[in-house]
């Protein structure tokens, strides 16, 4: 039964000395989406408003959506990188609001890391095109972070670019990213493996 209300889940985020994960662990399993919501719109703390972000995103809360949507145009970069966990509820509306922010290239970087990763969590695949050309970005984080989008939408579309991507990519980790991305398209559509292309 879940039985944390939104006054104990602000005391608790309030604490000063206890470890982030178990206290998302703490609210995630005794707090409802309810209780959780009406915390969120309760405070005004970023820390706050970032973990109760994570946790409706980790509890896949639809009723969460319309707020989520809402903190993408919030003030504030944590915030607005937070809301990305409206991705996570692979709805519509939620995929509509991430593939139009990730489209702002005014965007902070950052904020930009996690629109990309939603695309991938909600199955966007009307988001492809923006992946594609994110790809050809200099940001390196960017670019390993659409690799395991496009990985996820599994889309026979990405396979070209990605081994292009993949010849002059001289991180390991990155690399590592594009290289699981295209052995999951290839396996969704038939494929068993391919041939690892070096670094030029």
């Amino acid at each position: 039964m879940k039985t944390l209300r939104a006054p104990e889940i602000i005391d608790l985020l309030n604490r000063p000395y206890q470890d982030g994960f178990s206290r998302k662990r703490q609210i995630e399993r005794d707090a409802s989406v309810k209780e959780i919501i009406t915390a969120l719109q309760s405070t005004q703390d970023i820390r706050h408003r970032y973990v109760l972000c994570e946790v409706l995103g980790r509890r896949r809360a639809k009723s969460a959506v319309p707020l989520l949507i809402a903190y993408l145009d919030d003030p504030s970069s944590h915030i607005r990188s937070a809301a990305h966990a409206a991705g996570k509820m692979r709805s519509s509306k939620a995929c509509a609001a991430v593939i139009t922010h990730f489209e702002n290239a005014d965007e902070e970087m950052p904020v930009r890391h996690w629109l990309s990763a939603a695309i991938g969590s909600c199955g966007c695949r009307e988001g492809i095109d923006l992946l594609l050309a994110a790809l050809q970005e200099s940001d390196a984080a960017l670019r390993y972070v659409t690799a395991w989008a496009l990985g996820e939408l599994r889309m026979q579309d990405a396979v070209e670019p990605l081994r292009e991507v993949l010849k002059g990519e001289l991180s390991n980790y990155e690399r590592h990213v594009m290289e699981s991305a295209l052995q999951k398209i290839l396996e969704n559509n038939g494929a068993m493996t391919y041939v690892v292309t070096e670094p030029m």
